[in-house]
């Protein structure tokens, strides 16, 4: 392995504290209100999975979101199918009327 001169270690360097820095400016910082009881149950949960309490609660609210949007995809599926389901009946009706016409 080839060792990198003094401009490639510079190169290198800023592209990784610019990556950095788009990274960490992409994501912010939210305050919340509990009450001390909450705030209790909450830690102690966050200690018995063996987490810190803001990766807990960021896994909380991600995956709430993301079942909320489930759920918005699973309601829009349902009318699809229905919708479909209809076609098909009325298509069906259509093709006992002209079978019969045709008779």
């Amino acid at each position: 392995m080839s060792k990198l001169t003094k401009e490639q270690l510079d190169a290198r360097r800023k592209r990784m504290q610019e990556e950095a820095l788009n990274r960490v400016a992409k994501t912010e910082q939210l305050n919340i209100r509990m009450d001390e009881y909450s705030i209790m149950k909450l830690y102690s949960r966050a200690e018995a999975e063996g987490k810190p309490v803001g990766t807990l609660v960021r896994e909380w609210i991600v995956e709430k979101l993301d079942s909320k949007k489930q759920s918005q995809i699973e309601n829009r599926l349902e009318k699809i199918l229905e919708i479909v389901e209809s076609f098909d009946q009325r298509l069906q009706q259509i093709e006992k009327i002209t079978s019969k016409q045709k008779t």
